[in-house]
């Protein structure tokens, strides 16, 4: 057995032998350039597999999650925030989205710089205040898309949800909410109003 001991391999520095692996092949302590032990099978060192205690393949996936230096602007949180509620089971609005099989477009998915020059050409304002600048489904039963998206603020994006009730007066049709504030009513007092039963006409009246 050859023995290891004060070799380099990749950012590890072999200490000591420490003992056999469950093929009888030799381990040995290493110490890694950041500072930490670990305990590497000497074939996995020559043969270069392993080259550190794992934070050159952490610092690799940090890097390429990273390398278009947005990764904390405020359109890669909006873009994380879509992906998170179309996939992850685990999301507080999932519910809403991923299991009603709303999902991203694979250009968007696997791709945020082209999800950022979208919203950019489609007047996206980074700078604008919450809520004044979304991105909005046109057709709330099709997915994130180019083609299904655009940039509105919050009160378009509401009127626009499949939740809200649409009522007609005078031949014209409007969400409760917009309703609500051509009559100068809380959109709250309009509501109970509605689920009291009482007739449209009248529950719009101060």
């Amino acid at each position: 057995m050859k023995d290891l001991t004060g070799k380099r391999f990749g950012k590890l520095v072999v200490i000591k032998r420490s003992g056999s692996d469950k093929h009888k092949n030799a381990t040995w302590l290493c110490k890694c350039d950041c500072g930490n032990e670990t305990i590497v099978s000497g074939i996995y060192l020559r043969q270069g597999e392993t080259r550190s205690c794992g934070c050159l393949q952490r610092k690799v996936v940090r890097e390429a999650k990273t390398t278009h230096g947005l990764s904390k602007t405020r359109l890669y949180r909006v873009w994380a925030g879509i992906k998170n509620r179309c996939y992850n089971p685990k999301a507080e609005n999932y519910k809403y989205y991923g299991a009603k099989g709303v999902t991203m477009c694979d250009e968007w998915k696997n791709d945020f710089l082209s999800f950022r020059d979208w919203a950019l050409n489609n007047g996206y304002d980074e700078s604008a205040k919450t809520q004044v600048c979304t991105i909005d489904r046109i057709d709330c039963g099709k997915s994130y898309s180019p083609n299904n998206c655009r940039i509105a603020n919050h009160v378009t994006q509401c009127n626009n949800q499949t939740s809200n009730r649409i009522f007609t007066y005078n031949e014209t049709s409007k969400s409760m909410a917009e309703w609500a504030r051509v009559f100068g009513i809380k959109y709250t007092t309009l509501r109970a109003r509605i689920r009291r039963g009482i007739p449209f006409d009248k529950a719009i009246k101060k």
